[in-house]
């Protein structure tokens, strides 16, 4: 780190001075504590600023996205079960049994959800740290019965100040699929609580029709 760039860190940070305690802030991350090495006489600047830049210029602080849980001298610690970040992707369970739709079909239909999902949310903080780990993405796919239950779930969802997005293909505006921007899984509304995982159909049945279809709407013609 350049003597221009420690200027920079140390000009962004907060600092606040206790007997025995420094406490240090840097903007996106939560509030740090470090104590004094001399807790008799108190912490000193020279310390503070010391232990300031080696936690801001360590990989982990510059790397940790707005909203990380950082512990002591700046080293992310592991979130509980309710603090782990989840984005959910909800299927029509009938797709792969409306003709010409295929096993591939609805997966880019679930991948086109979730992408839209997360770029129109880019700037929440939740969807921040869920893209600065790519490696331990958290992603579960639920399945509905027909598309009028997933436009209910999307309304509820709407009602419920749930950041989502509707999949809908055009124009036959289509609904086949919706997906939640990624979230702590402590926060995921009861209405996707309810759903079950989704399983699919037995591959015999791809392309078959159902014995009692969810819906009398012409149904359009699988995505290219």
């Amino acid at each position: 780190m350049s003597v221009v760039s420690l200027q920079r860190v140390c000009a962004r940070l907060s600092w606040h001075f206790v007997p025995g305690l420094i406490e240090v802030t840097l903007p996106g991350l939560r509030r740090l504590r470090f104590a004094s090495r001399d807790a008799q006489a108190g912490p000193s600047v020279a310390i503070a600023e010391r232990d300031a830049v080696a936690m801001a210029s360590s990989e982990t602080a510059a790397a940790a996205a707005p909203g990380a849980l950082v512990g002591a001298q700046g080293v992310p610690s592991k979130p509980t079960r309710d603090e782990v970040v989840v984005q959910h992707v909800v299927i029509r369970r009938d797709l792969l049994q409306l003709p010409g739709w295929t096993i591939g079909s609805v997966v880019s239909q679930a991948c086109h959800a979730t992408l839209a999902a997360v770029v129109t949310n880019q700037q929440d903080g939740d969807v921040q740290n869920y893209l600065a780990d790519l490696d331990s993405m958290h992603t579960v796919a639920l399945e509905i019965k027909s598309e009028q239950a997933l436009r209910a779930l999307a309304s509820k969802l709407s009602q419920a100040g749930v950041p989502h997005y509707l999949w809908v293909e055009q124009p036959e505006n289509f609904a086949s699929c919706l997906a939640t921007k990624p979230m702590q899984r402590g926060n995921i509304p009861k209405a996707l609580r309810k759903l079950k995982l989704f399983k699919g159909i037995s591959l015999d049945r791809v392309g078959q029709p159902e014995q009692n279809p969810p819906s009398e709407q012409v149904q359009p013609a699988p995505p290219k």
